[in-house]
């Protein structure tokens, strides 16, 4: 079975599997009731052979009058932005070390000296921890 679909925005819309016509609903129409709708039928060209060193390709789009072919594009994927060590080593306080700041004000504020300190101890471990992982630049 052939695909059939129009192009808007750049993009393939794939014809739905049920339509309404004056007949009533038409299960998986055929492509005499899909073109009067505007719907093309879609081609593939073959894809390109794999290669060493590896390439990448995206999909490409062209609408003819009959059909709208589907070609391929090399292409260089972009990398996204890794964070700096700082962000890395404020993300990891976050994460990891203000749980144990935030227990050491509960106890403090409760007068619970002896826990407040713990909590203090663990927290500035866990932060130094933390530095040796991310240290700056």
């Amino acid at each position: 079975m052939n695909n059939y679909a129009k192009l808007i925005d750049g993009r393939l819309k794939y014809a739905p599997t049920a339509i309404r016509t004056a007949e009533g609903l038409v299960c998986n129409p055929r492509p005499d009731k899909l073109i009067p709708l505007g719907y093309k039928e879609v081609v593939c060209d073959e894809h390109p052979e794999p290669s060493d060193p590896p390439k990448h390709y995206r999909e490409v789009y062209t609408e003819e009058a009959d059909r709208i072919r589907v070609g391929w594009e090399e292409y260089t994927p972009v990398s996204e932005p890794q964070p700096d060590p700082e962000q890395l080593r404020e993300m990891a306080y976050r994460a990891e070390a203000d749980q144990y700041l935030m227990a050491y004000e509960g106890y403090l504020a409760e007068g619970k000296i002896l826990e407040a300190d713990e909590q203090k101890a663990l927290y500035l471990a866990k932060k130094a921890e933390i530095r040796e992982r991310f240290p700056d630049k």
